[in-house]
């Protein structure tokens, strides 16, 4: 590797951190090499905090239950997590979406149950808190505006997906676990009651690009990994696609690393390799559909299980919107009254969000160069993409039920 590569390399892992756009050669990275990014975004998330060593990058960041206060007081917004004061294991976790509906909160995850966290950035975080979508008043308030919601370039969205160690042990530092009666060599920490969980799935999504980029990865040995919609990696894996299995639910082989990405885990300063031997990704998605115009999918076995093969993470993401009470009436997951389940995929339907059918492209176009819509177009609210105001986002009245992102039983 030549030295202005690898200082081309080492200026992205920085940039990144520091909330800036991961650097590469080619132009546009994000839509002409989305495999590589999302390498590069993964590697610099899962590399430990300075400030707090036993953590990993991402822990250090906001999540739900901090940016979204169960009894929120306009007065006093939602804070940055303090450097070196992250509290480390015994996560609170919900329980991870399904095709059905939202997470639930951790108080109701069933005993063994797969349960998920999700975290931001601080420039993710600053656009909430400035705009004060943090509590369901002040997001009808954006709604009632006519607000274009725009996150700021370089803002981060990560989901973490864990599941119980098999026989649901206590943890304890350097014990060995299996999952699914295999040696589980993934990242392990505690959960909520110290029990024992392994990271079996993680989705990045980063605002690089107007339409965010998206990737998700999982831990090697997931049951039917590559299942419906196959495996794909054009940078990071030597067998660049891994096709679906004829039957459903069995272990694919292991991703080999390629030379080029154990260059950039070395380049980046990747401190543990459990990163690059135990997990995969599963694909990339640059856009809702391809050159074809057939839909783009990209699901999770863990994230999406039950509706892979329809999935489609920006698709599911463009639908995050909000009424003008704040409430989230589009819903989550599948279409509604269709079996066996179907997500929504391909290109957004301007009417889920829009008051008429007839708009036409130079009235979006002035509502981008205004950065307002008309209140009488609006239906619901599009929020960039972010689930995170209109599913976790609670009301100052408490007699206004809890969102699901809040536990309903005090700790």
């Amino acid at each position: 590797m030549s030295t202005r590569t690898m200082f081309l390399a080492v200026a992205a892992a920085a940039l990144l951190l520091a909330g800036q756009p991961a650097a590469a050669q080619a132009p546009n990275p994000a839509m002409t090499q989305p495999d590589l990014v999302n390498w590069q975004l993964f590697i610099t998330l899962n590399k430990n905090s300075k400030a707090t060593p036993a953590a990993l990058e991402w822990e250090t960041w906001i999540d739900d239950l901090g940016n979204f206060p169960a009894s929120p007081d306009p007065k006093t917004p939602p804070t940055w997590p303090s450097a070196g004061k992250v509290k480390v294991g015994n996560k609170r976790l919900l329980t991870a979406h399904t095709v059905t509906g939202a997470p639930r909160a951790v108080d109701e995850r069933p005993a063994g149950d797969s349960s998920e966290e999700t975290h931001r950035n601080k420039i993710a975080f600053d656009y909430i808190v400035a705009n004060k979508m943090w509590y369901r008043e002040g997001l009808a308030d954006v709604v009632k505006s006519g607000t274009l919601i725009q996150y700021p370039q370089n803002a981060i969205e990560m989901k973490a997906n864990w599941a119980p160690m098999d026989g649901n042990p206590k943890y304890k530092a350097g014990a060995r676990y299996t999952l699914n009666n295999k040696p589980f060599t993934g990242r392990v920490d505690s959960d909520e009651n110290g029990n024992a969980i392994g990271l079996v799935a993680m989705h990045i999504m980063a605002k690089q690009v107007p339409l965010w980029t998206w990737g998700t990865f999982e831990y090697v040995d997931n049951p039917g990994r590559c299942d419906f919609i196959g495996c794909k990696d054009s940078f990071g894996a030597k067998t660049s696609y891994v096709a679906p299995a004829a039957a459903t639910g069995g272990f694919y082989s292991a991703c080999q690393p390629t030379p080029a990405l154990k260059a950039l885990f070395k380049t980046l300063g990747g401190t543990d390799t459990t990163f690059i031997n135990s997990y995969c990704l599963k694909g990339s998605q640059p856009d809702y559909v391809a050159a074809d115009g057939m839909p783009s999918l990209l699901g999770n076995s863990v994230t999406e299980k039950g509706f892979v093969q329809s999935s489609s993470c920006i698709t599911c993401h463009a639908r995050a919107s909000a009424a003008s009470d704040g409430s989230n009436p589009s819903g989550f997951g599948a279409k509604p009254g269709v079996t066996p389940p179907v997500s929504y995929n391909g290109a957004p339907d301007p009417t889920w969000f829009y008051n008429t059918a007839t708009l036409n492209p130079d009235e979006l176009w002035q509502w981008e160069q205004t950065g307002k819509i008309p209140p009488a177009a609006i239906k619901l609210l599009p929020l960039d993409f972010s689930w995170g105001p209109p599913f976790c986002a609670n009301s100052v009245d408490p007699t206004v039920p809890r969102s699901p992102c809040t536990p309903q039983k005090a700790k």
